[in-house]
């Protein structure tokens, strides 16, 4: 049996029955079945410029309510907490991110949705142009200064604090 022109990630209830020329059997018990909610797939990342990444997709779907655009950057090889770009919309297979610093790994993937599913794309990596600066490890909690002379001499002043 093969039900067609269905919604994707809809529930819906079934029965079905035979007939032939000659007899028509029983209706089966009720099923509720949900369709498949196909998503995004194909998605593809590359950095652009120091601070843009253009994102690609196939868009399968033909009833969601959105697609979120998710990236966490990777620094260091750690990473860091997944952030929402956007919801670009339903029907859409382009997005441009302008929100990565430059030298930068950033991995996405899109969630698309219905108010009754939601399916996530591969995950894809893309790393954003070197802008030319250079980049310095500071202390992850505290007060921190560093001042830079005239001269290149890097001064790092001790930082007083009240107990």
């Amino acid at each position: 049996m093969e039900f067609v022109g269905r919604e994707d990630s809809e529930r819906y209830e079934v029965q079905a029955r035979t007939e032939t020329q000659y007899r028509t059997g029983a209706w089966t018990e009720p099923v509720a079945i949900t369709t498949q909610f196909p998503g995004v797939t194909n998605l593809a990342a590359t950095g652009i410029s120091e601070t843009e990444v253009e994102l690609t997709w196939s868009d399968n779907a033909d009833n969601e309510d959105g697609q979120i655009v998710i990236h966490e950057r990777v620094v260091d090889g750690a990473e860091w907490p997944e952030r929402v770009v956007e919801d670009v919309g339903p029907n859409t297979e382009s997005f441009i991110d302008d929100t990565v610093p430059p030298d930068t790994e950033v991995r996405y993937y899109i969630r698309a949705y219905t108010p009754y599913a939601e399916a996530e794309s591969n995950t894809v990596a893309a790393t954003t142009e070197d802008a030319g600066f250079s980049r310095r490890r500071i202390p992850a909690n505290g007060w921190y200064a560093e001042v830079e002379t005239p001269s290149g001499d890097l001064l790092r002043p001790t930082i007083l604090t009240e107990s």
